[in-house]
């Protein structure tokens, strides 16, 4: 199979199978409209119907739509658009790839919705190295270097939803744990909120949403942006859980993991 770049209106390309993407609850990115408008609404027709989702990994293959230079066009789901990121992005892809390998398409034009400008690039990495100290070093895979951001950091380096910024655990004048933000694009350093008053130490979770999840003495607090502090969430004695030096969230956001002493009583 043949994939080649291409400048210029999306329906006007011609080759065996345009892909474009689709969103969960029937919305179309720009790409998708464009091609929409070229068929004359057929496409929101059909959506319309419910003979095509938008989940993640689902296609359907359409043939001879008039006002398509392509003879084909695949439908690829995305997902939801809220949180579109470059991993949905890169399952589309797969998923274009795969369903097409069953036909006698023999060139393809891929048009699917770019992730976020903000989204890191496939070749920059933020490292926790360890210490002593322990930093926080950005590396580029293209030409192997890797330039220390910041020293003395904590164990939690993650990555925040929406964002394409990176949350680490550092210390602060006075010795206490504050959360900060790294833009990976401008190296810019920003102070998010100081940890739970009285930590010793600080290992966080983000939600899908942006919610920052850490625990301590027993008790899962939560933070967002438009917080002026840590909000408790729930009492984890009560559950039988203590000690938690751990926590995970679910890609959907509605499942919690903790790594702790005792495990939680059902």
């Amino acid at each position: 199979m043949q994939c080649s770049a291409y400048s210029g209106k999306t329906a006007a390309q011609r080759a065996d199978c345009l892909v474009i993407g689709v969103f969960e609850a029937r919305e179309l990115g720009a790409e998708a409209r464009a091609v929409d408008r070229a068929v004359r609404g057929r496409l929101k027709k059909l959506l319309q119907r419910g003979d095509f989702a938008g989940r993640a990994g689902e296609s359907m293959l359409l043939a001879d739509l008039p006002g398509l230079r392509a003879s084909r066009l695949l439908l690829v789901g995305l997902g939801a658009a809220k949180g579109y990121q470059r991993r949905a992005w890169r399952r589309a892809l797969v998923t274009s790839v795969t369903a097409l390998a069953r036909t006698r398409v023999a060139s393809m034009i891929v048009a699917l919705e770019r992730p976020g400008e903000r989204e890191l690039d496939d070749y920059t990495l933020a490292l926790f190295v360890l210490g002593p100290p322990s930093t926080l070093q950005l590396a580029d895979t293209r030409s192997g270097n890797a330039e220390t951001l910041a020293r003395g950091i904590n164990r939690s380096l993650l990555r925040i939803p929406r964002t394409g910024t990176i949350s680490f655990v550092d210390k602060d004048e006075d010795g206490s744990l504050v959360v900060r933000e790294l833009d990976p694009k401008t190296k810019t350093v920003t102070t998010l909120v100081g940890a739970v008053a009285g930590a010793k130490e600080a290992d966080l979770a983000w939600t899908p949403d942006g919610m920052l999840l850490m625990a301590e003495n027993d008790v899962l607090y939560g933070w967002t942006r438009e917080d002026r502090g840590w909000k408790r969430l729930a009492d984890l004695a009560a559950l039988g859980t203590h000690g938690v030096t751990r926590i995970a969230v679910s890609p959907k956001g509605n499942r919690i993991a903790f790594v702790a002493s005792t495990p939680v009583k059902n």
